[in-house]
Parts: C-alpha cells; sequence; structure tokens
C-alpha cells in the first residue's frame, strides 16, 4: 500500500510500505482524511527524541473498518464501522498518512 514516509529527519517519501496486520484488540482502518498537525511537524523536523525512524506519521485520522482480530465482547467494531479515534489514544498507532492502519478497537468514536 501507498504511504508517507519520514525516512529521517528532513526526508520525506511516498513510496510502499507492507499492509498493516491487527493485534488482539485492533482493527485495521482504510484511512479517507488524515490530518497534519504540530506533532508531525516535530517528527519531520527531528525535534521529537523517542522518535524512530522511518516512520509512517499521522494520528488524527478518519476511515472505515476493514479488517479486525479478536475482540473482546464489548467491542462492537465490524466491517464497514466508521472510525476517528481520539488522536492521543492512536498517537500510539500513529501511521494514518497511508492507505491503511491499525488503531485500537477501545479508540471508536463514530
Amino acid at each position: 500500500m501507498r504511504a508517507l514516509t519520514i525516512v529521517e529527519p528532513g526526508v520525506l517519501e511516498l513510496g510502499e510500505v507492507e499492509d498493516p496486520t491487527p493485534g488482539a484488540d485492533e482493527v485495521v482502518v482504510e484511512v479517507g482524511a488524515c490530518g497534519v498537525c504540530g506533532t508531525d511537524l516535530h517528527l519531520i523536523d527531528g525535534e521529537s527524541p523517542l522518535a524512530s525512524y522511518p516512520l509512517v506519521p499521522g494520528h488524527e485520522f478518519s476511515g472505515v473498518v476493514v479488517a479486525r482480530e479478536t475482540l473482546s465482547k464489548d467491542q462492537p467494531w465490524g466491517s464497514g464501522s466508521r472510525s476517528t479515534p481520539t488522536p492521543t489514544v492512536a498517537l500510539a498507532a500513529s501511521a494514518a498518512q497511508a492507505e491503511r492502519t491499525c488503531a485500537p478497537a477501545t479508540a471508536r468514536s463514530v
């Protein structure tokens, strides 16, 4: 799938990456829209000591669930569910500047 990757600070590349595979209590979201925020700009500028490059940025996104792994009974996710994860929860999954990304099932907001 296509994704925008920060190869190293100051170097961005649009290219192919592997499709995400959901883990336990995760879903794969086909990204419909993704914002660029201050955190992403700090990553591009190399101003985050926690960043490990290369990385696919993006934690402010929305889309549709296209795949899921085993979920707890209280998680209502299903294929076709619309999703807009809470940005602070999705930050750990940060990779939405791609066609698809994994998101925690607990972050569901429709």
